[in-house]
């Protein structure tokens, strides 16, 4: 199970890393916008998680 969530947690990651360094390529107003946007998916990756602890 501890396995299965660590590559869950690395594939959402990647997806989120994958998203970042796509949108950095547009204009720098968005840069703010999406950080947060990553953040908070990463925030609610970190809550699931933690429930299976």
């Amino acid at each position: 199970m501890a396995k299965l969530l660590c590559d869950l947690k690395r594939c959402v990651a990647s997806r989120l890393w994958n998203i970042n360094t796509t949108d950095m390529k547009v204009e720098h107003i968005y840069a703010p916008l999406q950080l947060l946007q990553v953040s908070k998916e990463w925030q609610k990756v970190n809550n699931d998680y933690a429930q299976f602890l």
